[in-house]
């Protein structure tokens, strides 16, 4: 039974030692992002080319930018009776994704505004004359061809209509993007019975010492 016993001790520890791995690797993609990432900063009016990136072709990518912006613009919009102030942007955006013939895989062109559906505010500091305000777009994930080498090609174009300014702005290039149906049933299952395996197999192997000093304990007493 000793033997036994250490035996499901150890798969009870390999078992919560591979969920928790999975779980760890899996986390930065159940938070929508990739597990792997290449970004380059953007300037207003500028195009950057990147080099040859080489992803895995069996899990999508993802394009986020982020930036800071200042405006002058502002509105106030009404929700459950209570007035919330948004800071206005329009920035034009232009994404090429090009394989290592550059042809192209997917493109993206969107104006990263303050009402488009891809923004989400980080953080704002705003009056009715205008502000500051951080945000991030994500954009929806896409595939890549094997052999998964691609180049990206960015542009960002300046506020024509609110005439607001970006600074450190950051396009990033997401791959190895899961989405968000978690860290997995299999990373989950690992952490909950590893833990109970490995009690299971402490509690008979202690059964086994017990059992095997009975009969050297009777013999004594004889």
């Amino acid at each position: 039974m000793k033997k036994w016993g250490c035996l499901a001790a150890v798969i009870g520890l390999l078992a919560f030692g591979g969920g928790a791995y999975l779980f760890v690797k899996r986390m930065p993609s159940f938070m929508g992002e990739g597990s792997l990432a290449q970004r380059w900063p953007l300037t207003t009016g500028a195009r950057y080319t990147s080099d040859l990136l080489i992803v895995d072709p069996e899990l999508p990518c993802r394009l986020v930018v982020e930036m800071d912006v200042k405006t002058a613009s502002t509105q106030a919009r009404s929700s459950g009776g209570k007035a919330t102030l948004y800071g206005c942007y329009r920035f034009p955006f232009r994404c090429r994704v090009l394989d290592e013939r550059s042809e192209l895989i997917h493109t993206e062109q969107a104006d990263l505004a303050w009402d488009a559906a891809t923004g989400r505010i980080l953080s704002k500091s705003l009056t009715p004359a205008g502000g500051t305000l951080s945000v991030k777009h994500r954009f929806e994930r896409f595939e890549v061809p094997p052999p998964g080498r691609v180049r990206v090609k960015v542009e960002l174009l300046a506020d024509a209509q609110y005439n607001a300014q970006a600074t450190a702005a950051t396009v990033w290039f997401h791959w190895n993007v899961r989405g968000r149906e978690g860290p997995g049933l299999d990373a989950v299952a690992l952490l909950a019975f590893g833990p109970l395996f490995f009690c299971i197999g402490v509690v008979i192997f202690i059964v086994g010492l017990v059992i095997g000093r009975e009969p050297k304990a009777r013999r004594v007493i004889r």
